[in-house]
Formats: structure tokens, sequence, C-alpha cells
């Protein structure tokens, strides 16, 4: 395999830009408010909540089973491509918990979560600004890291007050689900 070659880039302020918004949408918009979410779906799927909670073992199986083959895939995609796709798994996650009537999708989208957090989040952010930001490069990680509470503030507003403020839909939050996809999509 061959090693990490660390270049200054041509435009850090916008690698680091885009890190900044890539770690802000991802973590930020798909990790924070799933705490929202769990009694809102329970209650209207009646559903037992460890069977829901369980979607997060499929979760992290994913994320780390990613993690382990991440090199292998950096080195044989380009990181766009794999930012690409992560994005999409995203999208495909909050379009399968927004469909889901049991427990098949949830853990379907449970695992695309997992797939698309190693390709959005904080371990290809990691290897993006350590291969392109020579100079202060932890000063930089920790700027970028620093965006997913940025991302998390702004969705829980977002994502609380749709499912809040419509008690009588009993499914309020599949809209904050699709609102999310739309949201990751663009």
């Amino acid at each position: 395999m061959k090693r990490l070659e660390r270049k200054q880039s041509e435009y850090p302020w916008m690698i680091i830009i885009c890190c900044f918004l890539m770690v802000c949408m991802a973590m930020g918009f798909c990790s924070s408010p799933k705490q929202l979410f769990l009694k809102a779906t329970t209650e209207a799927l009646k559903m037992d909540r460890t069977l829901y909670s369980f979607n997060t073992t499929f979760r992290y199986a994913a994320l780390a089973v990613m993690n382990l083959v991440f090199a292998t895939l950096v080195y044989k995609v380009r990181t766009r491509i794999l930012v690409g796709f992560g994005f999409l798994c995203l999208v495909a996650s909050n379009l399968c918990y927004a469909m889901a009537d049991g427990v098949i999708l949830i853990y379907v989208g449970g695992t695309l979560l997992g797939v698309g957090m190693c390709f959005t989040a904080n371990t290809m952010a990691n290897y993006i600004i350590t291969a392109r930001c020579k100079k202060n490069t932890g000063t930089i990680l920790g700027f970028v890291m620093a965006s997913n509470g940025l991302g998390g503030a702004v969705a829980i507003q977002l994502i609380g007050r749709i499912i809040d403020d419509n008690p009588t839909q009993v499914f309020a939050y599949r809209n904050a689900y699709y609102l999310v996809a739309i949201i990751l999509a663009v």
C-alpha cells in the first residue's frame, strides 16, 4: 500500500471550509438529533424502544467495518467519489427511517448511516486535512470537528420543532427525516 503523501494544498481554505461543512451536515444533522426521534418513532410505530435502539448497533457495526477498509478504499477510489457516496448513504438512511413501518427498514437505515458516516464525518475529514494541510493540522482539525456542535445545535432546533409542533400528527417525525434528507442532498 502506498504511503500517504502530505502536500500543502493550493487552496487550503476551500478544503477547510468544505470539511467544516461536511462534518457540520453529517454529524450535526444525522447523529446529534437522533434522540429526538426515539420517542416519536416508537410511539407512532408502536414499537419497543429496545428494538428501535438496536439500529444503533447496526450503525456502529457498519462504521467499524468501513473503517477497517477505509485506507484501501481511499487509495483505490477518489476521495470526492467516496464523500459523494457517503452523502448518498446518509440521504438513503434518512429516507429509510422516514418510510419505515417496522424494524427492517430502521436497521437498513442504521447500516446506511454507519457507512455514510465513515465517508462524511471524522474519518474522512481527518484524512483530507492531514493529507492536504501541512501547517497547524491539529488546530484545523479542532476547528473542523467543532462544526459537529454547530450543526447539531441547528439541527436540533429545526427537527425538534417539526416533531413537537405537530402533536396531532402521529407521523410528524417522518417530515423531519424527509427534511434532513433534502438538506443533505442539496
